[in-house]
C-alpha cells in the first residue's frame, strides 16, 4: 500500500492522494504517518480532513452492508433469535436482583410533612416542631 508522509501532503488532494488517505486512516493499528497527517488537517485543513473522515464512513457503511448482505436467512433468524436471548437473560437478571429501571425520583419527599412521614423527623435546618432554624 502506497503512503505518504505529512511532508508529502500536497495543497489540493487528488483523488489518488485521498485515497490513499482513506486507506491510511482505516488502517488498524494506524500509523505514525496517519497521526502526523491528521494533526496537520484537524490543526491547518480542516475541510481536507472532514473529506477524507467522509469517505472512510461511506467505505465502513459499504464494508458493513456487504456483511450484512452475505448473511443467509438462517444466520439472519439466528442473530435475531441471539438477541432475543439476550434480551430476556438481562431482564430476567435485573427481576431476580431487584434491579429495575430508573423511574425518576418518585416516591421521594416533596414537603417537610413528607420528609417527616418517611424518615420520622424533620430535615436538617428544621427543628422539632419544622420551624426553620
Amino acid at each position: 500500500m502506497k503512503r505518504i508522509t505529512k511532508e508529502e501532503l500536497p495543497e489540493i488532494l487528488t483523488e489518488n492522494i485521498l485515497n490513499t488517505l482513506v486507506d491510511m486512516a482505516m488502517e488498524f493499528p494506524q500509523t505514525k504517518e496517519w497521526h502526523d497527517i491528521f494533526d496537520y488537517l484537524v490543526d491547518n485543513k480542516f475541510e481536507q480532513y472532514q473529506k477524507i473522515s467522509n469517505e472512510v464512513s461511506k467505505r465502513q457503511k459499504s464494508i458493513e452492508k456487504a456483511k450484512e448482505d452475505a448473511k443467509s436467512e438462517e444466520q439472519k433468524l439466528m442473530e435475531v433469535e441471539h438477541n432475543r436471548k439476550a434480551d430476556e437473560a438481562t431482564r430476567k437478571f435485573f427481576e431476580e436482583n431487584g434491579y429495575y429501571p430508573f423511574q425518576g425520583n418518585m416516591g421521594e419527599p416533596v414537603t417537610l410533612e413528607d420528609y417527616k412521614l418517611r424518615y420520622g423527623k424533620y430535615p436538617s435546618g428544621y427543628d422539632e416542631n419544622g420551624n426553620k432554624i
